[in-house]
C-alpha cells in the first residue's frame, strides 16, 4: 500500500508534519506541484476528493478502481478484495 498525496491543498511540510503525528505506517508520494501523478489515474474514478483507492499489480496495471468497485466509499470492503486476490495468490 502506497499513499499518494495530490500536492494540491498542502505543501510537502505539512504532509510530513501529518505522517509523523498519525503515526502512518505506509509509504507516501507526494505528486508534483503540476499534478501530473495524479492526473495520469483520473480515468479510474479519482478525482479532487479523498480517499480512493486503486489496486495495481507489479506491473503498474490497475485491477481494480473506484468505477469498478461498488460502494465506493467502503475502505473495509476494499481491503477484503485485496486480502481474497492475496489469499487466491492472485497478487
Amino acid at each position: 500500500m502506497i499513499g499518494v498525496h495530490s500536492n494540491r491543498y498542502a505543501k510537502l511540510d505539512a504532509v510530513r508534519k501529518h505522517v509523523v503525528e498519525f503515526d502512518m505506517p505506509i509509504p507516501i508520494v507526494v505528486d508534483f506541484p503540476d499534478g501530473r501523478l495524479v492526473s495520469q489515474f483520473q480515468k479510474h474514478g479519482i478525482a479532487l476528493a479523498f480517499p480512493h483507492y486503486l489496486l495495481i499489480d507489479p506491473e503498474g496495471k490497475v485491477l481494480l478502481d473506484d468505477r469498478t468497485i461498488p460502494n465506493v466509499y467502503l475502505r473495509s470492503y476494499k481491503l477484503e478484495i485485496i486480502r481474497k486476490l492475496l489469499l487466491n495468490n492472485k497478487l
